[in-house]
């Protein structure tokens, strides 16, 4: 693990996507791919996944935090070493989830982290942002491989205008996102 033991480093892969059903899609397994490249450095204190259940049951009925752990601990990564986030249905609460579930795991005070997340570069900016303003913490990335299409790469850029505009996730745009998302996932 982490040779600097005076801050915690954290490794955080948010979800893409769940597909087919209950299986990580290929961009989410890209990014735990690349995540567990860097694991493998012993540079990391724990692992953060997170992803809760965002589609409908036709497609999923288990968080991706949780499918993700799944594939971390067939790697071998002790469990003991990963945090799950499996409440979240958007990027705002991939990171209040996150920070809550480090705290109830005894990680301390954020500013006592240096979290690198594992994500394409205009997820990234979004995190960058919202991490910045919730927590005033500055977060490094590492980018998986894989491109985004077009039309995808400029709702990527949109939704950093979300971000930028709406830093807490409080607006209407994010909160009909997550009720959106509810609701497919719920019903509710």
């Amino acid at each position: 693990m982490s040779n600097n033991h005076s801050r915690t480093q954290i490794l955080f892969v948010p979800a893409e996507l769940i597909d087919p059903v209950n299986q990580l899609s290929s961009r989410t397994l890209a990014r735990c791919k690349k995540a567990f490249e860097l694991w493998q450095t012993e540079k990391f204190d724990f692992l953060v996944v997170t992803g809760g259940r965002f589609l409908p049951p036709s497609r999923q009925t288990t968080a991706a935090g949780v499918l993700m752990s799944r594939w971390f601990n067939e790697k071998g990564v002790n469990p003991e070493h990963i945090v799950i986030e499996e409440e979240s249905f958007d990027t705002f609460e991939n990171i209040s989830g996150s920070v809550q579930a480090m705290q109830a795991r005894g990680l301390g005070d954020p500013q006592q982290w240096d979290i690198t997340i594992v994500t394409q570069r205009q997820h990234a900016a979004r995190f960058e942002i919202s991490f910045w303003n919730m927590y005033q913490l500055k977060i490094r990335s590492e980018r998986p491989d894989y491109r985004l299409g077009p039309i995808e790469w400029c709702k990527e850029w949109l939704f950093i205008l979300v971000h930028l505009f709406d830093p807490y996730g409080r607006g209407s745009l994010a909160r009909r996102n997550r009720d959106d998302r509810r609701l497919a996932a719920y019903g509710e």
